[in-house]
């Protein structure tokens, strides 16, 4: 027994040593990390930045998290004890939602609430600057700041990747506090691209592509970002042909950002546009199938469109169109929503199901046989009973089901009296591919 006293004082006793030698290693740490007041008197401090597709935040070691399984299993009066003693020896973790790192790599900052001061109670957001211009490149809303164990988090997927470091703007109340810190990029050399004026031109088979200039456009969040895409015309024979033509284009700069929003510090961007035939190119009109006369279903409502031999032959196995308002995808066939939340006897409830919804007009939705044609890539044309151009455009594939099959899925907006539709659909042949360095639209902003 006594034995057994001394190991278990023993071990106690080395535990509250590693947790003191925690706490001061965290004590050190914390005293080097950034921190900014806030204009109500709050203070935040930097308890970690990382760069990276997958984001978290520990608190605690591994090895005092196991120090502390193994005290806590001979001391019962283990969970007793105050918090502060206790967090040391928990590996407390926070895991950001999913779209924290919105689908690629982003600059993460842990933030803790300095204990002793105002709780931060009117934070807007932050904004990374560049401080080549002075301008906004990212905004963060501020996420689980009100958590008092764990820090909270702003992110940035756009960042001034040549600076050593980064100036972070916190919009609190109505004023406004910078806070800097070192850049996990900073000594990094990085490539510089030399553009050539607009316009640019370019053939590409028989079809010459230029690039005149950007367009701007607001990403319709809440603050309203400024994106920019490129200004392509295409011509064949030397005639202006962009009805025949759709494009899309993905933008990088040489420092590895992407998207729509770069540094307008940069010297140039790359372009790199990708065209398809449009529903009006003539090889496209010339290999086309059409589905007739398809009524525009109400609310709520659903209607299975028969398909023709010839789209059954091109790999069509199912169509339908939905209106506006929820269904069900289940066994690979559409489902009103009110059938599904009926009740339904348990062996005739579909396995694979999934709620879907149509926001601002009906769905007409397209399935196709894996394998097929009609899985690979389409393009489509709806308009009315009057011959009225509802919508139009080009798939690839983006939704699969179950045993592979392929799901084409458009929202459209009918016209007051559109009551009937057709949609012609055709396959969209050869892909066409130019790249362009440009001289980003600095006079635009």
């Amino acid at each position: 027994m006594k034995r057994l006293f001394r190991w278990c004082r023993a071990a106690f006793a080395m535990a509250v040593a590693l947790a003191l030698i925690a706490c001061l290693i965290a004590f050190v740490r914390s005293a080097m990390q950034p921190r900014v007041r806030l204009p109500d008197g709050s203070v935040l401090r930097v308890a970690q930045v990382e760069f990276s597709e997958d984001h978290n935040f520990s608190l605690g070691s591994e090895a005092l998290s196991n120090a502390g399984d193994l005290v806590s299993e001979r001391l019962p009066f283990y969970y007793d004890l105050p918090d502060r003693v206790r967090f040391p020896f928990e590996r407390l973790t926070s895991h950001p939602s999913s779209g924290f790192s919105r689908g690629g790599e982003s600059l993460a900052v842990w933030l803790w609430h300095q204990a002793g001061t105002p709780p931060a109670l009117e934070l807007k957001g932050a904004e990374l600057l560049d401080d080549a211009n002075g301008e906004r490149l990212d905004f963060s809303e501020f996420r689980d700041m009100s958590d008092s164990v764990l820090p909270g988090s702003i992110a940035f997927s756009i960042l001034p990747r040549r600076q050593r470091t980064l100036t972070i703007r916190l919009l609190g109340g109505d004023q406004t506090r910078l806070l800097t810190i070192k850049s996990p990029f900073a000594g990094k050399e990085f490539p510089t691209w030399h553009p050539s004026p607009l316009p640019q031109s370019q053939r590409v088979r028989e079809i010459d592509i230029t690039m005149k200039g950007w367009e701007s456009f607001r990403d319709g969040t809440a603050e309203n970002n400024l994106n920019f895409h490129p200004r392509l015309d295409i011509r064949v024979d030397g005639e202006l042909r962009n009805d025949w033509f759709k494009y899309g284009a993905s933008m990088e700069d040489a420092t590895g950002n992407s998207g729509s929003r770069l540094p307008l510090s940069e010297s140039a961007w790359k372009i790199s546009a990708t065209i398809v035939r449009s529903a009006d190119h003539p090889l496209v009109l010339a290999q086309s199938d059409t589905l007739a006369d398809v009524p525009i279903p109400g609310p709520g409502k659903l209607v299975e469109v028969p398909l023709t031999a010839a789209l059954r032959k091109r790999g069509f196995v199912y169509a339908a169109v939905h209106g506006r308002g929820k269904y069900w995808l289940a066994d690979n066939q559409c489902v009103a929503a009110g059938a599904m939340e009926a009740e339904v006897p348990e062996p005739q409830m579909p396995v694979l199901r999934w709620s879907c919804s149509s926001v601002f007009g009906p769905s007409l939705l397209l399935i196709a046989a894996p394998g097929s044609a009609a899985a690979s890539s389409i393009t489509w044309l709806i308009e009315d009973q009057q011959g009225r151009r509802i919508a139009d455009g080009y798939y690839i594939p983006s939704e699969r089901l179950d045993r592979d099959y392929v799901l084409w899925k458009e929202q459209f907006q009918p016209l007051p009296d559109s009551r009937t539709f057709k949609v012609v659909v055709g396959d969209r042949g050869e892909t066409y591919s130019a790249e362009f360095i440009a001289p980003p639209p600095r006079d635009q902003r």
